[in-house]
């Protein structure tokens, strides 16, 4: 049987210190660095005097109602355009989504 994953990202992730983290990533030949920074670190209480803020990454996992997945879905089509976040970087990074839902 073929297997139907079309690529498996060869990531490896290494936890340097606090929220600090070293990306090795297809296609680049130096790690990428990321953390938090701003409003995340503030929210994760990590003092900026301690941890140098760094570029992040956002995931959320959302569990939901099945009835639910149609209003999930639409949210996810104009999310960006509403989150702080999003706006303040979308001019300078490119913003993906994916959404992956579980039955509550």
């Amino acid at each position: 049987m073929d297997d139907p994953v079309a690529y498996r990202s060869k990531v490896r992730i290494e936890r340097v210190k606090g929220p600090l983290r070293r990306a090795y990533l297809p296609a680049e030949e130096q790690p990428t660095l990321f953390g938090v920074h701003s409003e995340i670190a503030q929210h994760y209480g990590v003092d900026p005097a301690v941890h140098a803020p760094h570029a992040t990454t956002l995931d959320y996992n959302l569990r939901l109602d099945p009835a639910k997945r149609e209003i999930a879905e639409h949210v996810r089509g104009f999310h960006a355009d509403s989150c702080p976040v999003a706006r303040t970087l979308g001019g300078c990074i490119v913003i993906s989504t994916a959404l992956e839902m579980e039955d509550a």
